[in-house]
């Protein structure tokens, strides 16, 4: 620390550049990254669960004397895969 100290203006501005700013931009940019796949993979797990409780949906007006359908609960499941993908409206 004394030895950056000792740099004139610039140099300093090199060395913050070259090795505080350089490390801050390559983590947002792996962590924006994960963001990303997380989002997709939250969408995939949404529409799945909608259309798993839609066919069961339809399944249940073909076959009206099975006992459970588990329906809510996919749709809750549904429901917080988009909420945690950023659709926090709900």
């Amino acid at each position: 620390m004394d030895r950056i100290r000792a740099f004139n203006l610039d140099e300093r501005k090199n060395t913050h550049t070259a090795h505080r700013l350089n490390d801050q931009r390559t983590w947002y940019m792996r962590k924006a990254g994960e963001n990303n796949r997380s989002a997709r993979n939250s969408v995939i797990a949404a529409v799945v669960a909608y259309a798993l409780a839609f066919a069961l949906a339809l399944a249940r007006i073909r076959f009206p004397d099975w006992e459970f359908w588990g329906i809510g609960p996919i749709i809750v499941f549904a429901a917080s895969a988009d909420w945690m993908d950023g659709g926090q409206e709900i």
